[in-house]
């Protein structure tokens, strides 16, 4: 076997008649395995011949690193109906030494099922559960279970496009920076469109910048389209927040700011599914609790920029609430209870 940029590839040679055999063997035996039902792909995978023929090898017949450079947490509680194009976008990347580690957040017998026939037919996928809390926790149980070098995010009513991870990793070898992001596209109602920040944050690709240079970046406070370099995640950011809701900006908002440099890049790296409905992973029906939830954690993201950077980075981060943030919160004021309006008023007051 021959190692190169993070993936292994077969190399066939003459004389190497044993490892064509072998070769051969493993992928007659994989199509097998894939037109079984789903207990007999399971009695195959435990005997000691069918662990040693498919060791390391998905349904592509490619040999997965025992040291996946990317590890992909797709934290899942209901999304029966989204999953399976979810998971075809993440294992279609061209990047292909990754984990995909699923995290079963109590979702249904429909998604475990489709889930089950996913696992059965990729090596490159775990699944592991975690159980009481919210999306936070299932997700820093996934990073504990997650190998990979680098760390991604993924929601599973979204896509990812198939070059994204090769791009942002390729940039992140070669800059050396702590974590990189992508552009999102928005899918709603059958329309594609880009956030409002997006041509702002996202106009070109400014590798190995600072929050100091770039501070516009602090717009772009999602979780999902960034791939972040482990060590940094561990030795900055740590876990996720556990809340109800809106548990991304805290530790993004960290991240900028900690950062000894970031890559901004103009491609889109991420489809965002914006549907108000159960799928989401998080709740997009806005109410009071939710909405003091939202400005207990932007007052602690403000804490975290006024102390840890410049007075002119968190001037800009006041401006992206007011412009991103409470814009929204206004306009769904106008329908929303009273305890949602007064709450807002002594946010903004």
């Amino acid at each position: 076997m021959e190692k190169g940029d993070g993936e292994w590839r077969t190399v066939a040679a003459s004389g190497e008649s044993g490892l064509v055999l072998m070769a051969k063997l493993r992928a007659t035996l994989a199509a097998v395995s894939r037109a079984l039902p789903a207990p007999a792909k399971n009695f195959i995978k435990g005997t000691p011949i069918g662990r040693r023929i498919l060791k390391g090898r998905g349904n592509s017949g490619r040999q997965v690193s025992k040291h996946p450079l990317l590890s992909v947490v797709i934290a899942i509680d209901n999304a029966a109906d989204s999953l399976t194009s979810c998971l075809n976008s993440v294992l279609d990347q061209k990047l292909k030494n990754l984990e995909i580690i699923i995290v079963n957040h109590g979702y249904p017998d429909i998604t475990a099922q489709i889930i089950s026939d996913f696992a059965v037919n990729h090596d490159r996928i775990k699944v592991i559960s975690h159980n009481g809390g919210h999306a936070g926790g299932a997700r820093n149980a996934g990073i504990g279970a997650a190998t990979g070098r680098y760390l991604t995010f993924v929601d599973p009513q979204d896509r990812v496009p198939s070059s994204a991870y090769a791009l942002m990793v390729r940039t992140l070898r070669r800059t050396g920076s702590d974590f990189a992001v992508g552009a999102v596209r928005r899918h709603r109602n059958g329309r594609v469109t880009r956030p409002a920040w997006v041509a702002g944050v996202h106009d070109s690709d400014r590798l190995s910048t600072t929050v100091d240079d770039s501070s516009i970046a602090l717009q772009d406070a999602g979780l999902c389209n960034k791939v972040f370099r482990r060590t940094f995640w561990d030795s900055h950011i740590g876990t996720l927040p556990d809340g109800p809701s809106y548990g991304h900006l805290l530790p993004m908002v960290t991240a900028y700011v900690r950062a000894t440099s970031f890559d901004l890049l103009k491609a889109v790296t991420y489809d965002w599914w914006d549907r108000a409905d159960k799928a989401a992973i998080h709740p997009l029906d806005i109410d009071a609790r939710h909405l003091e939830e939202q400005v207990r954690v932007r007052k602690a993201a403000h804490r975290v920029v006024v102390s840890e950077s410049s007075a002119e980075v968190a001037s800009t981060f006041v401006g992206t609430l007011l412009n991103l943030d409470l814009s929204d919160d206004v306009e769904s004021a106008v329908r929303a209870e009273s305890a949602y309006r007064d709450i807002l008023k002594d946010a903004i007051c």
